[in-house]
């Protein structure tokens, strides 16, 4: 019992630290905000969630590592790195969200977005997939309703991007979730959502 209640006050904790940087806008609205000042307490608030998330995701020695997904890819696993970001792009161009980006034209300022993805690709996998759904929950219970509900926050952290977005990253952490409990490899999720974050975030136009 203890174990389950530490758990779900890691989660609960890690969560309020999830959602913070998701109610900094790029800009405030008084001017009081610029891009880069926006982009760098986004950057400098992941730091709080990623040390929890990977120590968690991380712990438990080999055996713990390995049911989290930390083990090496099988040939599968690599064919699952290419075509999830065909799908995910695809279905991004079917539900394209608001695109709050800032200005990708300055070199810092395309510098720091690309961070700020590439650390959200690391804590949200580790988390909502990695960890959430090998440790939160008893071993050989049906994982239906953890996936819907690790789906649902995963969803609403996007909430900033518009009602297509919830919905975009809804059905993208579904299929996240089965692909992970089928394979229990946390690199292909790394990889697929690096892969789509650089190639929805950066724009064909720049040089």
């Amino acid at each position: 019992m203890f174990p389950r209640i530490k758990n779900t006050a890691a989660a609960v904790a890690i969560l309020l630290l999830f959602f913070v940087p998701g109610f900094l806008p790029y800009r405030g609205a008084d001017g009081s905000l610029t891009e880069k000042q926006a982009l760098l307490w986004g950057l400098l608030l992941r730091v709080p969630v990623l040390i929890p998330v990977l120590w968690l995701s991380l712990s438990g020695g080999p055996d713990g590592r390995r049911s989290r997904g930390w083990k090496k890819p099988g040939g599968p696993d690599y064919l699952l790195m290419i075509l999830l970001p065909v799908f995910t792009l695809s279905l991004g161009w079917l539900l394209p969200g608001k695109q709050n980006f800032p200005d990708r034209g300055d070199a810092v300022l395309r510098t720091l977005l690309l961070a700020h993805a590439f650390l959200a690709v690391l804590t949200e996998e580790s988390f909502f997939r990695s960890w959430f759904l090998s440790d939160l929950f008893t071993e050989g219970q049906p994982m239906t309703a953890p996936v819907v509900f690790s789906s649902v926050l995963f969803s609403i952290l996007h909430f900033w991007q518009g009602t297509n977005a919830l919905v975009f990253s809804f059905i993208t952490a579904l299929v996240y979730s089965a692909v992970f409990l089928r394979r229990r490899n946390i690199w292909i999720l790394l990889a697929a959502h690096g892969i789509h974050n650089l190639l929805a975030i950066v724009p064909t136009d720049i040089p």
